[in-house]
């Protein structure tokens, strides 16, 4: 038996529904047996009046665009534009979005919103943009800000809860293994 499939990249094997694997499983995920179309469409954003350029393509879960180009794969859309616009990103550096420049979008793509960091400058100004904590502490307020001796910096208020609430769990688990 042969695979049903019109297309010519069929797996030698076992047949399933009358498709090879490759046909099988891509028609259980997409209902077509056909190739997946790679977009190496850089022009699919729209200008924002801030100035940001903002992604209309997939976005990952985190907020980024993301971009499926021939030969490389899905990857983060500002990275890819970043790097078409005729730019360089040394290794070991992150594009930062930068908030001084008014991108406040993790989805805007513009290359002049960017700027090659290394990930610890990223991940500080990340912690810096930030006005409040999940929880709604003030983290303009140098008080509400606990910095650990590895340099990373914390809501000090949401420390001392989990702080105390893990004390307190400790306490528990201490008490019922003396009873």
């Amino acid at each position: 038996m042969r695979c049903a499939a019109p297309e010519p990249d069929h797996i030698p094997g076992r047949l399933r529904r009358g498709m090879c694997e490759r046909h099988y499983r891509r028609f259980m995920k997409t209902g077509s047996t056909a190739a997946p179309v790679l977009v190496d469409d850089l022009s699919r954003y729209t200008a924002d009046p801030s100035g940001c350029w903002l992604w209309d393509g997939a976005l990952w879960p985190n907020g980024y665009g993301k971009t499926a180009r021939p030969h490389y794969g899905t990857q983060l859309a500002h990275r890819v534009i970043y790097l078409a616009s005729g730019r360089d990103l040394p290794p070991g550096l992150d594009l930062d979005h930068v908030w001084s420049r008014g991108c406040r979008h993790r989805h805007c793509v513009n290359p002049d919103h960017l700027e090659p960091v290394t990930r610890a400058v990223n991940i500080s100004r990340g912690f810096d943009a930030r006005p409040v904590c999940a929880r709604g502490h003030d983290l303009t307020d140098p008080a509400n800000i606990r910095t650990e001796s590895s340099g990373i910096r914390l809501c000090a208020p949401c420390w001392r809860i989990r702080y105390r609430a893990a004390g307190q769990r400790y306490r528990d688990r201490k008490k019922a293994e003396a009873t």
